[in-house]
């Protein structure tokens, strides 16, 4: 007579035994919780992580736990009264600190290697071996990305730049377009006011239309700069996505990375007549709002 589940529990047992005197980890699921705390399961074996050794954040989030894993640091394991009893605290200060150490192993400025670990909407996280790092969406490409998935899949291995480092938070901010050159470098060179250009548009706004001059680099025709036949109450009404035409720099911005265009017909502002200096204009509080 044969008995898996039995074989199992033995197994478990040793992998306990093992854990506990390696002073390692576990890695258990939530099953339940109660005022006293959460029971758990390790691999068929009934556990319990008490109310005080967990920290303040799992206590305020004990029903989003049920059905998670966790860490737990093993406090007392007795096989012959079926008591296993668990922490959750001790385990993540444990990893908390081996995230300060691995953390002073980098620098801000430096370029790591890294595996794309996830992908969620307002990034990318990468895992540099001990920790992860995020690449915010707007650190992608200089270009505008719609999502994440357009420029990352998860397992893809890449270098990236360290930007920043919060070791308080254990927080590792990464960038892939800093490994790139700035187009906004070599395009303003060849920019002036009053220079009429091809452009593309690339999205509306309520206030106006994002418009391509070259690749990366992106100018705002505001809603008042596109027609001097009539006012214009949405940008719609003139332009749509995708669609290709001429515009004129009536502002250039290299500095804050802004252009300004317009529609309009500007006889002030022929190329030929134009001064190379940018005019004393003061800011549009749309193109602030733009960003």
């Amino acid at each position: 007579i044969l008995s898996k589940k039995r074989a199992d529990y033995e197994l478990a047992w040793t992998r306990l035994n093992a854990a506990e005197q390696n002073n390692e980890d576990i890695l258990v699921k939530v099953t339940g919780k109660k005022d006293g705390g959460l029971n758990v399961d390790f691999q068929g074996i009934s556990a319990f992580v008490p109310a005080s050794q967990l920290d303040r954040e799992d206590l305020a989030r004990l029903d989003s736990l049920v059905g998670s894993t966790i860490y737990c640091k093993i406090l007392k394991a007795a096989r012959n009264r079926k008591r296993l009893l668990l922490s959750h605290r001790a385990s993540r200060e444990k990893t908390l600190a081996k995230l300060h150490e691995a953390l002073k192993t980098i620098k801000p400025g430096e370029v790591v290697h890294g595996k794309v670990s996830s992908i969620k909407s307002f990034g990318a996280f990468v895992n540099l071996g001990e920790f992860d790092g995020l690449i915010h969406i707007s650190e992608l490409a200089w270009d505008r990305v719609a999502t994440v998935e357009e420029a990352l899949e998860v397992g893809q291995e890449i270098d990236v730049y360290v930007i920043g480092i919060d070791e308080e938070n254990t927080r590792i901010s990464l960038s892939l377009k800093r490994l790139q050159k700035d187009p906004w470098e070599e395009a303003v060179k060849d920019l002036r006011i009053g220079n009429k250009l091809p452009v593309k548009i690339t999205r509306l706004a309520q206030f106006g239309a994002f418009a391509q001059i070259k690749e990366g680099v992106e100018g705002l025709i505001h809603i008042t700069e596109m027609s001097d036949e009539k006012q214009v109450k949405y940008p719609q009404e003139i332009v749509q996505s995708g669609q290709e035409l001429e515009a004129t720099i009536i502002r250039l911005e290299p500095q804050n990375k802004k252009i300004a265009l317009s529609l309009r017909q500007h006889a002030e502002l022929a190329p030929e007549a134009a001064s190379t200096a940018e005019p004393q204009l003061p800011p549009s509080p749309e193109m602030a709002a733009s960003g």
